[in-house]
């Protein structure tokens, strides 16, 4: 899997080190025979695995030297150098600069590039969305006259389905029944209302979605949403 890091730190060392004044025995097989030249992290081991590639055998290049030790990959350097040569530094950027990182990558933070018709419904949601005495949220969807404009005549489309849905209810009485009482509790509670459409307005856009009724098998009921939003 590829690394979310273009790249995980700098190169290390940031200079060449002396490798002379490290003083390591010539017998040893260096995991890394090049570590004393700058250059790029090829691999980061986790701690699951680490301690299961270190050995027992393991030195100390002088009092304040750094540790040599053994391990499944041959052995490598670790801890301080001398100072007078270079410090190897696993960090070589600012901190500032990375603690700003970390809490950028810790509060999830985006930029939000909006396009302007997302820009132009998160407004409107913004500006129209109330809520009513009873705890529902009244939203206004956000619609394009333009688009609606080109649906042509969804009225007679409407109609035709629900002329359909009314043959089909007339074959099951039982099911007409509780359709009737389903439409009606849904007038009552307020879900739905009628829409008178003045003169002045017919020649709005507008557009006609028809409705179907819906049998669940499961639970051999209509199902009636408790609390849903009203949309307009």
């Amino acid at each position: 899997m590829d690394s979310p890091l273009p790249q995980v730190t700098l190169n290390l060392s940031t200079r060449k080190i002396d490798s002379n004044s490290l003083q390591l025995p010539e017998d040893i097989a260096l995991a890394d025979p090049l570590f004393t030249e700058p250059g790029s992290v090829d691999v980061i081991i986790g701690a699951g695995l680490f301690f299961d590639l270190l050995l027992k055998e393991k030195f100390k290049l002088g009092e304040d030297g750094p540790v040599v030790q053994n391990t499944n990959l041959g052995w490598i350097v670790c801890g301080n150098l001398p100072v007078e040569t270079d410090v190897a530094n696993l960090c070589t950027e600012r901190l500032d600069d990375l603690l700003t990182r970390f809490w950028e990558l810790e509060s999830c933070k985006t930029d939000s590039v909006l396009s302007l018709e997302k820009y132009a419904c998160e407004k409107l949601s913004d500006r129209t969305t109330v809520r009513d005495g009873s705890g529902r949220f009244i939203v206004t969807l956000p619609k394009k006259d333009c688009l609606i404009r080109q649906f042509g005549d969804s009225k007679s489309t409407a109609m035709r389905r629900f002329l359909s849905l009314e043959r089909r209810l007339d074959q099951n009485p039982q099911l007409k029944q509780m359709y009737s009482e389903f439409i009606h509790e849904y007038l009552r509670m307020g879900h739905m209302e009628k829409v008178v459409v003045e003169e002045e307005d017919a020649a709005l856009p507008q557009y006609f979605i028809p409705h179907h009724c819906v049998w669940c098998l499961m639970h051999r009921v209509l199902r009636r949403p408790e609390s849903p939003s009203i949309m307009r």
